[in-house]
C-alpha cells in the first residue's frame, strides 16, 4: 500500500501474518502459561532438595511466584475482576438520544443488506463513513448506533423498505445478539504512536481486543498486549464472535453482528500520513476496512459492520474496485423540535433551572434563532439560558433573549477564510448547494479541511461528492468581517437574530445572488452550459424527468458561453415602467450598485454586451415596480462551428405565492408575460435588419402550488397543468417561456428552503 519512499514501518508483512506466537526470552521459550523456564531439563523451583546456597545464586533469574505474566493467547483477555469503566475512555452516555431519522434508516439499509444479502460478492459489505464538521454529535450517535436502530425499527417495515419478518428478526438481532466495539482516535486513549507495530495490522488488532476483550483504551493495557507480538485482526473477531455466542447463547443457525465503530479516524490517517504520505495512509485504512469486512465471507451467520466517524473523508470515498467501498452516510442536522427539546432539558439543568415557558416553542422568531445555529448539538449547547425563557415572550423579551444568545455562541476560527474572494466563494457553494469533490478549494484551504475545523457541514451525494452548508452565524460573522457595509441587501440574509422587517424583496435577493452563484459554478465544473443545467430541469429521454412540476418546451433548451466573471447588480432605473413602455436595447446603459456593498458598477450599454462580450457578465436584479421583469442576465453565445448562434436574454418574473390558480390574478399575470416578451422583443430587434439581435426567454417562478389537496400525484399534475396554461397563448404553449413551480424554484434557490425553518411561508411578507 505504500509508495515509492515510504518508511517500511507502515508496509504490511505477509510473513508476518503467517507466524503464530513465539518470543523468545533470555532463559528460554514462553509456554502457554506465560511462565519463563529454564533450558536445563533438570532444573524444578520447586525442589526442596536443592542446597540453599545454589537457590541463593539462582533467585535473580529464576521469576517470582508473584511476578506478574501477560497473555501469549488471545483468550486469556479478560477485564479485571470489578472492572469498571472511568470516565473519559468513553462517550459520555446521553438521555434522550435524538433521532436523526434519515441517517439511521441509510444505516440500517446497509445492515439488513450485509445480513440478508449474497454474502459472495465484496459489494455485499460496505464501510460506513460519516464525516461532517465538529459538533455535528457524529461520536454520540456511533456510541447510541443500537438505539437509534431499534428506534427506526418502530417505524413500519413499509417505511423501511424491507418485510415484516425481517424487521421482525433485525429487532431481535440488535436487542439480544449484537456487540459494538468503540475505538477512538482523538482524546479517549487509543491514538496511534510511534511505539505501534505496523506490521500486518497489528496496530488495529491489538485496539480491538484492547476495547473489545478487556474492555479498556489501548493507553492503559498495553503492557497486558505486550506479549501478543503477532495478534491478527481475524484472530480477535473470531474471539469477540465466539464470546458474544456464549455470552448470550447464540444457537449456530442464528445471526450474530458485531459492530466496531472508529472514531475521528482522520488522526490516524494524519499520523500514517506523517508517517509516509497521505495516498499511503489512504491506502493503509483502506486495507483495514477490507481486511474486517472479508470476514463476513468466512460465515454466513457471523457479521461484522464498520462504522467510521470524524471530520474528513481522508481519500475513502475514492477506493479502487478491488477493495470494499466505503458508503458516505449524512448525519443529518438535530430537526428543529430535537433542537427544541435539547434546550429544553438543558436549561433545566442548570443553576438555577429554567423551565421554558410553552410559548416560546411556538414563537417564530425563536425557531428561526434555534434553526439558524444549524442543527449542531455542540452550538446549541452553548445557548446559555435566560429568566425571560420562563415568561411568556414578548416583543421586548424576545429581542433581549435572541441578543443575548447571539453573543454567546460558539465560534470558529474566521481567519481559515482571509478576504472576500474567499467569502464570496464560500456564499457560491451554500447559496446553490451544489454537489462538489471534498477537496474543492475555498481560498487556501479546502472544503474538507474547514470542516475539519468546524466551519462546515458536508452532506454527502453521489459519485463520492458534498453539499455543503455553514450555520448561519459563522457565514453572519464571516461575512461582516470581509465586507464594508452591513446596509448592503446581500447581508440581510445572513443577518442573526434574523428581522424580516422591510425585508419584502428578500426573495429578489436570494434568487439574484443564487442565479449569480450557480452560473460561476456551472463555469467551473467543465461542462457545456444551457439554459436546463443553470435551472436544475433534469431529462429523461427528451422528457423532463417525473419530478419536474412546471413547464418547459424543447425549444428552450438554449446553450450558451460561459464568463470569466459573474457580476450582480441591483438596478437603479426599470426596464420598462408599465404596458406601454419601450425598451430601449441598444442605448441602455446597465448601472447599478453591488448588492454586497454600496459601490456603483457601470457595465456601457446592453448592446455593447452583445457586440463584445466583456469578461465580466452583469447579473441584473431590476429597480422596483420594473413592470413584468425581476431579475435578467445576458449570456454569450454558444461557441458553434456548425450555426450560427446568438446571444441569450433570460427575464426572470419571481411570484412568491403558497397557492395559486386561474382567476384575476392569473389572467392579469399571463397578460404580462405576453406583453413583456412583447416589448423586450421588439426592443432587441435591429432597426436596419429588422433580426433580433438575440434570443429572449422568460422564466417564472412561482414558489407556490396550484393544489391543496394532500395526494402528491393531484398536487403534481395539477402544478403542471397550471404552468401549461401559463405558458399558453392564442392556444399554443409559447417555447420562450419556462415555468417552475415550488420544488423546482427550490432547486434553483436552495438557500431559502434551508434558511428558513417554515418553508411552506417563509419570515417574508408576501
Amino acid at each position: 500500500m505504500s509508495s515509492a519512499g515510504s518508511k517500511p514501518a507502515l508496509v504490511a508483512s505477509s510473513s508476518a501474518a503467517s507466524k503464530r506466537q513465539a518470543v523468545d526470552s533470555p532463559g528460554g521459550h514462553v509456554d502457554q502459561r506465560g511462565r519463563t523456564q529454564s533450558n536445563d531439563e533438570d532444573d524444578d523451583e520447586g525442589n526442596d532438595t536443592q542446597p540453599v546456597s545454589t537457590r541463593a545464586w539462582l533467585s535473580p533469574i529464576l521469576p517470582s511466584r508473584n511476578a506478574r505474566t501477560y497473555p501469549t493467547d488471545v483468550r486469556e483477555l479478560k477485564p479485571a475482576p470489578g472492572q469498571q469503566r472511568q470516565a473519559g475512555d468513553w462517550p459520555d452516555p446521553v438521555d434522550p438520544v435524538y433521532p436523526r431519522h434519515t441517517t439511521t434508516k441509510e444505516i440500517l439499509t446497509e445492515i439488513h443488506e450485509s445480513i440478508f444479502g449474497n454474502r459472495t460478492i465484496r459489494s455485499t459489505f460496505s464501510g460506513l463513513q460519516v464525516a461532517t464538521m465538529r459538533g455535528m454529535g457524529k461520536t454520540t450517535y456511533g456510541a447510541n448506533i443500537i438505539t437509534h436502530l431499534l428506534k427506526a425499527l418502530e417505524h413500519p417495515a413499509a417505511d423501511l423498505g424491507f418485510s415484516e419478518k425481517r424487521r421482525s428478526l433485525l429487532t431481535n438481532l440488535l436487542t439480544h445478539r449484537t456487540q459494538t466495539v468503540f475505538i477512538d482516535f482523538n482524546g479517549r486513549g487509543d491514538g496511534l504512536a510511534s511505539a505501534d507495530d505496523f506490521g500486518t495490522y497489528v496496530w488495529l488488532a491489538k485496539r480491538l481486543a484492547a476495547r473489545g476483550l478487556l474492555d479498556l483504551p489501548i493507553h492503559k493495557c498495553r503492557d497486558q498486549l505486550s506479549r501478543l507480538t503477532y495478534l491478527l485482526v481475524s484472530e480477535v473477531i473470531r474471539e469477540l464472535w465466539r464470546r458474544l455466542r456464549e455470552r448470550q447463547q447464540i444457537p449456530d443457525d442464528e445471526h450474530a453482528l458485531l459492530i466496531i465503530h472508529i472514531d475521528e479516524y482522520q488522526l490516524a490517517h494524519r499520523f500514517l500520513a506523517e508517517q509516509t504520505n497521505a495516498e499511503a495512509a489512504t491506502g493503509t485504512l483502506a486495507s483495514v476496512l477490507s481486511e474486517i469486512l472479508n470476514y463476513n465471507f468466512d460465515s454466513k451467520k457471523n457479521t461484522v459492520v464498520v462504522l467510521w466517524t470524524g471530520c474528513s473523508t481522508a481519500g475513502l470515498t475514492q477506493l479502487p474496485l478491488n477493495v470494499h467501498r466505503m458508503k458516505l452516510v449524512h448525519l443529518e442536522p438535530l430537526p428543529l423540535s430535537s433542537a427544541l427539546d435539547l434546550l429544553e432539558k438543558k436549561w433545566e439543568s442548570e443553576e438555577p433551572p429554567i423551565q421554558l415557558h410553552e410559548q416560546w416553542r411556538n414563537n417564530r422568531e425563536f425557531r428561526q434563532f434555534v434553526h439558524d445555529v444549524g442543527g449542531s448539538p455542540k452550538l446549541l449547547s452553548s445557548l446559555p439560558s435566560h429568566p425571560q425563557l420562563a415568561l411568556a415572550p414578548n416583543e421586548y423579551t424576545i429581542v433581549t433573549v435572541l441578543d443575548h444568545f447571539a453573543k454567546r455562541l460558539a465560534t470558529v476560527p474566521l481567519n481559515l477564510l482571509g478576504d472576500e474572494q474567499d467569502a464570496s466563494a464560500l456564499v457560491d457553494l451554500v447559496l446553490t448547494q451544489r454537489p462538489v469533490v471534498p477537496s474543492t478549494l475555498v481560498g487556501q484551504f479546502t472544503v474538507e479541511q474547514l470542516a475539519y475545523h468546524g466551519m462546515l457541514t458536508l452532506a454527502p451525494t453521489a459519485h463520492g461528492m458534498v453539499v455543503v452548508g455553514c450555520p448561519i452565524h459563522y457565514m453572519h460573522a464571516l461575512l461582516n468581517r470581509n465586507f464594508a457595509t452591513t446596509r448592503a441587501s446581500a447581508l440581510r440574509l445572513f443577518r442573526l437574530p434574523f428581522n424580516d422587517a422591510g425585508d419584502g424583496d428578500i426573495f429578489e435577493t436570494a434568487a439574484l445572488l443564487s442565479l449569480t452563484a450557480q452560473l460561476r459554478l456551472l463555469g467551473k465544473s467543465g461542462s457545456s452550459p444551457d439554459v436546463a443545467s443553470l435551472l436544475h430541469i433534469n431529462f429523461l429521454n427528451s422528457q423532463p424527468t417525473p419530478d419536474f412540476r412546471g413547464f418547459i418546451h424543447l425549444n428552450a433548451l438554449r446553450a450558451f458561453s460561459q464568463s470569466a466573471s459573474y457580476v450582480p447588480i441591483i438596478e437603479g432605473t426599470q426596464i420598462l415602467s408599465n404596458s406601454n413602455s419601450t425598451f430601449e436595447f441598444f442605448t441602455r446603459r446597465v448601472q447599478g450598485r453591488s448588492p454586497w456593498s454600496l459601490k456603483q458598477e457601470d457595465f456601457g450599454s446592453m448592446a455593447s454586451c452583445v457586440d463584445t462580450p466583456a469578461s465580466r457578465i452583469p447579473v441584473v436584479q431590476t429597480a422596483k415596480n420594473t413592470y413584468g421583469v425581476n431579475m435578467w442576465v445576458l449570456l454569450p453565445a454558444e461557441h458553434n462551428l456548425y450555426a450560427q448562434t446568438k446571444p441569450l436574454l433570460v427575464l426572470f418574473q419571481l411570484k412568491h405565492h403558497q397557492a395559486v390558480s386561474q382567476n384575476d390574478t392569473f389572467s392579469n399575470l399571463q397578460g404580462t408575460i405576453e406583453t413583456t416578451l412583447e416589448k423586450v422583443t421588439a426592443g432587441v430587434t435591429d432597426p436596419q435588419t429588422g433580426e433580433t439581435v438575440c434570443e429572449v426567454l422568460i422564466v417564472v417562478m412561482v414558489t407556490g402550488t396550484a393544489s391543496t389537496r394532500p395526494n402528491e400525484a393531484t398536487r403534481l399534475a395539477a402544478d403542471r397543468e397550471w404552468a401549461k396554461a401559463l405558458a399558453t397563448f392564442n392556444k399554443e404553449p409559447d417555447p420562450r417561456v419556462i415555468v417552475l413551480m415550488d420544488e423546482d424554484v427550490r432547486r434553483v434557490v436552495p438557500f431559502m428552503w434551508s434558511r428558513f425553518p417554515d418553508t411552506g411561508d417563509w419570515v417574508v411578507p408576501n
